[in-house]
């Protein structure tokens, strides 16, 4: 009777150990719980962390000649993730597919920021950034960098009536090279067989050289890189600036260091009216937009351009 009372008295407390331990392993597992989901929070920050920073950036260069007007213009695209310089060279002559006014006509009625506009809608491609650069400019710049070679495929000859600078004299298949005046006079010649096609062949050449060369003295070009922006972008005809310059200065400096010759030259194909418009084909376009790595400019893109530019 003794032992049995005994046996009974001891079940609670073999109810509040149970209760109690039943307790603490809640409590230890809630905590567990949070430290493992914490863990795994802190984990996918770390990953996102670590997502794809895309470095690159375009400007588009309009060389405007010693009476203002359009006489050419670059899409150039540095994507150093690629070790990629993309440079797309126009005509002043190009066809807006919007409106179906030249460039030139363009620029002179709106300026940079509405060619830009254009030629986002023409190429169906979206440009950062956009600079005037005037003839003087690019004469400077182009013969600090230096060492353009021209080999004319054809005979070309030409007095000028107002100065002997003006003249063109080229032998057929001797290659030469060419200082940035020479440059500036044969790009708005009208001296090739093959018409303005050609003009435009050179404007590419010219660039690509350019390009390569400065990536290829990589010591000088990282001296003289502060001087060039200062060249290219003092003018008002720019939304490029100097917070932006430093931003690019980084990734621009780190393809120097990598003994490049960067230039994916994409010269458009398309169809010339006489010497007076050129329109780029559609088959250009979707090669151009396959390089670039995205489809035709939205709107909401282009409110982004926009905004950056204010």
């Amino acid at each position: 009777m003794g032992k049995a009372k005994k046996k009974r008295s001891q079940a609670p407390v073999a109810l509040v150990y149970f209760t109690t331990l039943l307790v603490f392993m809640a409590v230890f597992g809630f905590v567990a719980y949070q430290l493992v989901k914490k863990l795994t929070i802190t984990h996918t920050e770390d990953e996102s962390s670590e997502v794809y920073v895309d470095k690159s950036f375009s400007i588009m260069f309009s060389r405007v000649n010693r009476l203002g007007g359009l006489a050419d213009l670059a899409v150039v695209k540095f994507v150093p993730e690629e070790n990629r310089v993309i440079v797309v060279p126009l005509p002043a002559q190009t066809v807006s597919s919007s409106t179906g006014s030249i460039f030139k006509d363009i620029y002179a009625s709106g300026g940079p920021k509405t060619l830009k506009q254009a030629v986002e809608k023409t190429l169906d491609i979206s440009i950062d950034y956009y600079t005037t650069v005037s003839d003087a400019t690019f004469e400077d710049v182009y013969d600090l960098i230096g060492g353009v070679i021209f080999t004319p495929q054809e005979e070309l000859y030409r007095l000028s009536e107002k100065n002997d600078e003006d003249d063109i004299s080229y032998r057929a298949g001797v290659a030469v090279t060419i200082s940035g005046k020479q440059a500036i006079t044969l790009l708005a010649a009208d001296v090739f067989s093959g018409g303005r096609a050609e003009n435009l062949e050179l404007l590419g050449s010219v660039l690509t050289q350019l390009i390569n060369n400065a990536f290829q003295q990589p010591s000088a070009t990282r001296n003289s890189l502060d001087n060039y922006f200062s060249k290219l972008f003092s003018e008002s005809g720019t939304n490029y600036t100097s917070a932006k310059y430093r931003e690019n200065k980084d990734s621009i400096l780190e393809m120097l260091d990598r003994n490049l010759k960067p230039v994916l030259l994409k010269k458009p194909d398309g169809v010339w009216e006489d010497t007076t418009k050129f329109t780029v084909s559609s088959t250009f376009k979707n090669e151009l937009l396959e390089i670039y790595g995205y489809k035709a400019v939205s709107t909401p893109v282009e409110q982004s351009a926009e905004e950056i530019i204010e």
